[in-house]
Parts: structure tokens; C-alpha cells; sequence
């Protein structure tokens, strides 16, 4: 595989320590799990089998407490722009907590919530049409909704915060018991339609590195569906196409080579006749 210039480097560092200031500094996490993935992916890639065995046992449940404390940590001095380990022991929120969301709906729909009949998937579906182009766009959040349901909204009946459902917790939301029977059942099938992608993956570090990404992405839906967190991997993906075709791959690289090898051999047969 060929080193990618000292230049190209340099830039792609300064990025991700751009990404990891900005997330530490302002709350925004969502951004940061397909970076994360993809320097993972790329470091697994390079591992040797007694290592990546290591990576899998010992590695990925590290790495799952790890993120869940930076994830507190986060959360905890987000407000005032600030890193602070201490104050993350005493947070009583950080982002993933699932059931509780979802008792948390289950009694607010007794008490009078309705049924989004899908509606928060629908406005997620078609977040990426801008609204200069459709006005209307339906604009039901399910952060803001479940905002709502706490009471955590301004004078104006504004909501000042985002809360999270879970994935669960959305399920139920939008479809009530039935919900939770029939959306992981959808999400099941879009993750084995994903593992489609891991005989490519196989060969490719590219190919890969979005195999990861979209990992991370389903793993990161764990706390709602939201399209924005999609956009990352889609431009993953337009890469892996922009770089198949240039033929900057290892998979493109060796048809070439074989291709190259081909038409050497049938050269020397025809002048041989």
C-alpha cells in the first residue's frame, strides 16, 4: 500500500484534532464516532492476527466504558465549554440512556402524548431536501418532541434542549408496542444488508474503512435515527467510488496489474506466431 504524502498527512491530522477539540468543546459528538471508527478500522487493518484477536476480546469492550465516560465527561461541561473529568461522575445524563427514555414515553403516552405514526423517521428521510425547495417540510423531531414531554421549554414554549428517545424509545413513540416488534426487526435487515459490503472490505482498506464507518453509524442510531449522522458515511462512500475509479485502491491497483500482465502475455504469444 502505498504512504500517502507528508502533506496529505499533516492535513488529515490537523482535521481530526479540529474534530476532537470541537466535539470536547461544544457537545457535538455525533460527528466524531465515524472518524474514530475509520482510524480504528485503518489500525485493525494493519494488525496481525494475534493482535486483532486482542482488538476483539479485549479492545472493542474498552473502547465501548471508554466512550460512554468520554461521552460524560462531555456532556457534563458542555454547557460552559469546558473538559471537566470530575464533574462527569455526578451527571445524571449522558446520552444513552435507553430504557429509561422509553419508560419515560410509555408513561407519557398514557397520559396523553399521540402516536407520531412514523412521522419522525419520515422527517429524517427527507432532512437532506433543503427547505428553500420545500417549505413545508415536516418538521417533527423526536428530540423536541420528547423536549416537550419533559417540560424543558422557554417562556415562549420553545424547547430549550434536545433529549434523545433511544432507539426503542422511538419505536414506541412513533408506533407505540407494536414499534418495538417491527423497527429493529427493519434494522436487522439494513445491518445484513450492510455485511454485503465485508467480502469487498476483505481486500480493501478504503472499502473498509466505510465498512467500519457505517458500523459506527447503525451502533450511533442507537440513541435515534437522525439522517445527519449519515452524511459522513455517504461522503465515505462517494470517496471509495471517486477512488475505484481512479484506480487509487489496492483492488483497482492489482486489476491493473493483472490487466497489465495479460496483455504483456498475449503480446508475446502474437509475436512469437
Amino acid at each position: 500500500m502505498r504512504r500517502a504524502p507528508w502533506f496529505q498527512r499533516s492535513v488529515a491530522a490537523a482535521f481530526v484534532a479540529w474534530m476532537f477539540v470541537r466535539t470536547l468543546f461544544t457537545g457535538t459528538r455525533s460527528g466524531l464516532v465515524p472518524i474514530v471508527l475509520c482510524l480504528a478500522a485503518a489500525f485493525f487493518w494493519r494488525a496481525g492476527p494475534r493482535l486483532r484477536r486482542g482488538l476483539v476480546f479485549v479492545g472493542i469492550p474498552v473502547a465501548l466504558v471508554g466512550a460512554f465516560l468520554l461521552s460524560a465527561i462531555i456532556v457534563a461541561g458542555r454547557n460552559q465549554g469546558r473538559f471537566d473529568v470530575s464533574a462527569a461522575t455526578s451527571t445524571d445524563y449522558v446520552g444513552y440512556e435507553m430504557y429509561r427514555e422509553l419508560l419515560f414515553i410509555i408513561r407519557s403516552q398514557r397520559d396523553g402524548l399521540p402516536l407520531e405514526k412514523g412521522m419522525t423517521y419520515f422527517t429524517q428521510l427527507v432532512n437532506p431536501i433543503p427547505r428553500a425547495i420545500w417549505p413545508s417540510k415536516p418538521v417533527a423531531d423526536a428530540g423536541l418532541i420528547l423536549a416537550r414531554a419533559y417540560g424543558a421549554v422557554d417562556r415562549y414554549g420553545e424547547p430549550t434542549m434536545t433529549t434523545s428517545p433511544g432507539f426503542l424509545g422511538e419505536a414506541y413513540l412513533n408506533f407505540g408496542f407494536l414499534g418495538i416488534l417491527i423497527v429493529p426487526a427493519v434494522a436487522g435487515l439494513i445491518v445484513r444488508a450492510w455485511d454485503r459490503l465485508l467480502p469487498l472490505a476483505s481486500t480493501s482498506l478504503p472499502a473498509f474503512m466505510v465498512y467500519a464507518a457505517g458500523l459506527a453509524t447503525m451502533y450511533e442510531s442507537g440513541r435515534s435515527f437522525n439522517m445527519s449522522a449519515f452524511y459522513g458515511l455517504l461522503a465515505l462512500f462517494v470517496l471509495l467510488v471517486v477512488f475505484e475509479q481512479l484506480g487509487w485502491t489496492d483492488r483497482s491497483l492489482q486489476h491493473r496489474r493483472n490487466l497489465e500482465s495479460a496483455n504483456v502475455g498475449q503480446s508475446r504469444a502474437l509475436s512469437r506466431n
